[in-house]
């Protein structure tokens, strides 16, 4: 028996068919058809923060590859749970940091996973490290766009929704000062699931295009 688990062969940067063959003293010891394709692709997940008790709708971003995705299968630690679509509602009901392995398949079968990290907070520092990160993109993407003219800035503002995003914002900042109870975390912690925003934008010197 021969192990190549360790024999760290490349592959073409390319999708075609190949074959690998295993010379040893001029005999063929081995040769194998591979067929190098596309496969869906996973990008990211959010959000990676969650409060202790309360149901998170995880999304995820992926990439497909010419074939539409028919299965999730979300693996939160030892518990695994299965969607058609890229999103699941979870509770988590410890402190601390939970490993999370999405795994998706498309029509044709071809499948990819990605491990992420999701760290589970107490509903307070939740609020308060989201309240936190969403000032800190809302002022790096404003500080992005200022270079421009007043027209670029207010078609980039449209493509992002920053105001919808800001008025979110301000409401959330001004529901947390008089929250104490339950239901006034769920619904804040809502409305800061409901913001999508990049960390930072990078923008071309003609801004034709957004780059996250």
């Amino acid at each position: 028996r021969v192990y190549l688990d360790k024999a760290k062969f490349t592959l073409p940067s390319d999708y075609k068919n190949i074959t690998y063959s295993i010379d040893f003293n001029s005999q063929e010891i081995f040769e194998e058809k591979i067929s190098i394709g596309k496969v869906p692709t996973i990008i990211d997940i959010f959000p990676i923060t969650a409060a202790l008790g309360f149901p998170v709708i995880i999304k995820a971003r992926v990439e497909t590859a010419g074939a539409n995705i028919t299965e999730y299968e979300w693996k939160f630690d030892n518990d695994i749970r299965k969607t058609t679509k890229n999103e699941i509602s979870y509770t988590f009901s410890t402190l601390g940091k939970h490993n999370l392995t999405l795994t998706i398949k498309d029509t044709r079968q071809k499948s990819s996973s990605k491990d992420f990290v999701i760290e589970v907070l107490t509903p307070q520092s939740q609020i308060n490290q989201s309240i936190i990160k969403i000032k800190a993109s809302l002022d790096n993407i404003k500080t992005k766009l200022n270079p421009y003219p007043s027209f670029t800035q207010q078609g980039l503002r449209e493509e992002l929704d920053l105001e919808n995003s800001e008025a979110t914002f301000e409401e959330i900042q001004r529901l947390y000062k008089n929250s104490s109870s339950e239901s006034e975390y769920i619904e804040i912690i809502n409305k800061i699931n409901s913001i999508d925003l990049p960390a930072t934008i990078g923008l071309t010197d003609s801004a034709n295009s957004l780059p996250f």
